[in-house]
């Protein structure tokens, strides 16, 4: 055989694998990424349906809030100088609420709890692949002169609430990751039903950056993917959510007031104590 014909046999032959190949192997032109111990396409978790809360709910996902809603210190990015007292309460029972509507820029000192409860719509079935924190403002953590770290007492206190799943994650790690905490022994994907919600407490926390972020929810509700950011809801105030805040809280000046003697009239100032 010549040497023209044994080229051209040769490039049928490897046209003909490279077609089989293509016909066995389909092309991917997206990476796979690790949800909840396997693997699923990319465009599952950051390119496919993405639904508000309020569309996961019609879907037969229901998120809702646990825990005490934000209530303790948080860091304000104001210098201690400039910082103004808080706006007198209405009433008692509102003193806690007036932590929402002080600041602009207030953040969880060290870290956010943060409270979640999944569970699915009558008739249907679901599943949470995998909670995911996406940062969407990483900046330094402020000045020693230029943050403050502002407690506000009142009668009626913190709560809280103990939550099945406990997890962490660090916004100081360029990815951040949501991983079981010390003694949690369960991990993603977690079933869950009308009669079977599950219950989550998140800590996310931060030693060097004030961090602007929100929990990024991968399920699916009888077989159909969907992808949730989830905002801090509103406690009191305006119906508006936002995304969570935090920054580290350590070597700003700390500042409280208390509406305790005035049982809610007004704000005094007061040591900054565990109270």
């Amino acid at each position: 055989m010549g040497a023209a014909a044994l080229a051209a046999v040769t490039a049928w032959l490897t046209g003909g694998l490279n077609w089989l190949a293509g016909k066995a192997v389909p092309h991917r032109t997206e990476p796979l990424v690790s949800v909840a111990g396997g693997r699923v396409p990319h465009s599952l978790v950051t390119g496919g349906r993405r639904y508000s809360v309020s569309q996961a709910a019609a879907a037969g996902l229901m998120l809702d809030p646990a825990g005490d809603g934000g209530c303790g210190p948080m860091v304000v990015n104001v210098p201690p100088g400039r910082l103004r007292p808080p706006a007198p309460p209405a009433d008692g029972a509102a003193a806690a609420a007036q932590e929402d509507v002080q600041y602009d820029n207030e953040a969880d000192p060290d870290s956010t709890a943060l409270g979640l409860v999944v569970q699915a719509s009558p008739g249907h079935t679901a599943i949470l692949y995998d909670i995911r924190i996406k940062v969407i403002r990483r900046l330094p953590a402020p000045a020693r002169d230029a943050a403050t770290v502002v407690k506000l007492e009142t009668p009626a206190g913190c709560g809280g609430v103990v939550l099945a799943h406990v997890f962490r994650a660090s916004l100081d790690d360029q990815v951040p990751h949501v991983v079981p905490d010390k003694g949690e022994h369960t991990n993603f994907p977690y079933s869950v039903s009308e009669n079977d919600p599950q219950e989550f407490e998140i800590t996310v926390a931060s030693r060097h950056c004030d961090c602007t972020w929100v929990p990024e929810l991968v399920w699916s509700v009888d077989g159909h993917m969907g992808v949730t950011d989830y905002e801090q809801p509103p406690a009191f105030g305006p119906a508006v959510a936002s995304p969570y805040h935090t920054e580290p809280s350590t070597g700003y000046a700390r500042i409280a007031w208390s509406d305790k003697a005035s049982s809610g009239r007004e704000w005094v100032r007061v040591p900054f104590g565990n109270g």
